[in-house]
């Protein structure tokens, strides 16, 4: 490689470390000391910061909840044993605004109020909360992360991993994308909804979930994604058919949505669609491009106001 060639790509590298950190992602998934547990234990590893980092592990073993905060290791260490609280301080969206509620824990639900974690590399601090949701045969975890005050990002997990070679992996304040909730479009006469997401991905080759932006902390109520939709023609040789729709609704503190109707002469197929999403405050998040089916009838789905929505199961 000449030496033109090897300084465009260090310029790029350092332009993108999110693109970097994605491509090259892999770590040594051991755990240097772990407490004796009662119950088998799960795993789960965090990501924090644009080029994840800071690697927190997260352990549940029965009643017992684990956090490696400092990042060392050791779950051994005092005060890496987290205890559920008996009231949680939440997140409730109540159109049009997003506030805090004061709420009692249900009886098959834990609160984990894991405090403060120091990126020392990006000179961050992060607030961790992690909530159980039901019996612990089939919990849910979702884990919310306050990053510098400023605003929240919440990922969700149906099991943590059996094995820390096995654990999913959530990044917390990483290069941001658009993803879209909505799986299929339904032919009718009435419009569908299109509902969508803003945050950031595991890094490639990682398993793991999304987590998902608090939409009302950063970004302003003028800002809503585009989706531009490209229906196939039922005709072999017309062309595509193409609406847009701006999705200007929130919901479910995580959920940008609007509504379109499937065209009565779309033909079978999926439908191309293109998600855009202006800039703010300096913020640039890149276009995003998906396929989904057209389908004759609902398989499932609610309206994007229902808090049962607040992130997908």
């Amino acid at each position: 490689m000449g030496p033109y060639r090897l300084l465009l790509l260090l310029a790029w590298t350092s332009l993108w470390p999110g693109i970097a950190a994605a491509d090259a992602f892999s770590t040594d998934r051991t755990l240097r000391r772990e407490p004796a547990y009662n119950v088998k234990p799960q795993y789960c590893l965090l990501l924090l910061g644009p080029e994840g980092k800071t690697r927190i592990w997260l352990v549940a073993a029965g009643e017992a909840f684990y956090a490696d905060t400092n990042g060392d290791g050791d779950l051994t260490e005092p005060g890496k044993r987290v205890y559920s609280v008996g009231n949680y301080r939440s997140l409730v969206y109540i159109e049009p605004f997003t506030r805090f509620m004061w709420f009692p824990v249900p009886e098959n639900e834990r609160v984990y109020n894991v405090g403060d974690v120091f990126d020392g590399a990006t000179r961050t601090w992060y607030h961790l909360t992690v909530q159980r949701l039901g019996k612990l045969e089939t919990a849910v975890f979702e884990i919310v992360v306050d990053i510098r005050g400023e605003f929240r990002q919440i990922g969700q997990l149906s099991r943590f991993g059996d094995h820390p070679k096995d654990a999913p992996v959530l990044h917390f304040s990483g290069p941001l994308t658009l993803g879209l909730f909505t799986s299929q479009l339904v032919r009718g006469a009435t419009p569908k909804y299109v509902d969508a997401w803003i945050g950031t991905k595991p890094p490639a080759g990682a398993k793991g979930e999304p987590t998902y932006l608090v939409l009302n902390d950063w970004i302003p109520s003028y800002i809503a994604p585009v989706a531009r939709i490209d229906f196939p023609n039922r005709s072999a040789k017309g062309k595509a058919i193409r609406s847009s729709v701006r999705l200007a609704r929130r919901a479910a503190l995580v959920r940008f949505w609007g509504r379109t109707l499937v065209p009565e002469e779309a033909g079978p197929g999926k439908a191309k669609i293109k998600l855009t999403i202006p800039t703010w405050g300096g913020v640039a998040v890149p276009t995003f491009t998906t396929e989904i089916p057209l389908v004759d009838h609902l398989r499932h789905a609610a309206s994007p106001d229902s808090t049962a929505q607040s992130l997908p199961k």
